[in-house]
């Protein structure tokens, strides 16, 4: 009896030793955040060198435009503060620091969140003001000053999102532009689909991948085109201008397997384009996946 008690419990200590490890928990996927500064370009503006005053010689060369005419080169996110002071070599820091985006006219940048940002933090959208001229025996330069335009909310489930940055036609400057937030994450986005905004004045008729439908101003719609084996669609935009159908494309794009897209319809000055409406259509790739977690190979002890 004895000699059949000390085997169960050998039995028994095995077994529990080769028990699975707890479950680990799944690390965040990565966040990805796209900068879209949609707008028009500065007025061109020329000055004369050389010649006299009434003359017919001397030379027109194109003036620089004023800075405050361009959108900001970056804008930046800011996570809420620490609870509590970190020290200088705390790999916490990261949750707790600015994440800067590069922004260029009418073109997307992107930006990959430091893993350690909580997923549910509210990030302040600001951009980067002239910092104040030094003052008499300061001892170095002036800190960095910035101007909050706006926020964005994380959320667990969101693993991408898209911030437009929007100098409607008029607008002299950007200065007062504020951001809007678009949740780009594959739950809203589908793979295959095209998310569609028009911020043109008039209607737009629109046939996407033949998909014909007509969106007002400042309305949205996703759309599923169907796409040929070379990954192509075709897409035709007609703008509703004085009772007239103008035409602003009509051609194929592209639409790889696996991603998604979103395409915005607005408005230009006459002096850009004659039909004072362009459009960008961006393909966005599928979201990143979270690295696998592989869990800890525990090693049986040998019965004995």
């Amino acid at each position: 009896m004895r000699h059949s008690l000390c085997l169960l419990l050998s039995v028994w200590v095995s077994a529990a030793d080769t028990l699975p490890a707890r479950p680990v928990e799944t690390p965040p996927p990565p966040f990805v955040v796209r900068v879209l500064a949609l707008g028009h370009d500065p007025e061109r503006r020329y000055k004369k060198i050389g010649g006299g005053a009434g003359s017919p010689g001397g030379l027109l060369i194109m003036e620089e435009p004023d800075p405050k005419e361009l959108p900001p080169t970056e804008i930046y996110f800011r996570p809420p503060p620490p609870p509590a002071p970190l020290p200088a070599n705390s790999p916490l820091l990261k949750a707790y620091t600015r994440v800067a985006c590069a922004t260029n006219l009418n073109s997307v940048q992107q930006v990959t969140f430091p893993a350690e940002i909580p997923v549910d933090a509210k990030l302040v959208i600001e951009k980067e003001v002239p910092a104040p001229p030094a003052t008499a025996g300061a001892k170095g330069p002036p800190e960095k000053a910035y101007d909050e335009i706006g926020t964005l909310q994380r959320k667990p489930e969101t693993t991408s999102s898209l911030i437009v940055l929007y100098n409607p036609v008029g607008a002299k400057t950007w200065e007062n532009v504020r951001p809007t937030v678009i949740d780009t994450s594959e739950a809203v986005l589908p793979v295959g689909s095209i998310l569609v905004y028009n911020l043109c004045r008039e209607s737009l008729s629109a046939t996407i991948g033949g998909n014909n439908g007509t969106l007002a101003s400042g309305q949205s719609a996703l759309v599923r085109p169907a796409v040929g084996p070379d990954s192509l669609f075709g897409l035709r935009l007609m703008l509703a201008k004085s009772g007239d159908d103008v035409q602003l494309i009509d051609s194929v794009r592209g639409l790889p397997p696996g991603s998604r897209a979103f395409l915005i319809i607005h408005p230009v000055p006459i002096s850009r384009n004659s039909r004072e409406a362009d459009f960008v259509l961006f393909v966005i790739p599928a979201d990143p996946k979270p690295e696998p977690v592989v869990a800890p190979v525990v090693t049986p002890k040998p019965v004995r």
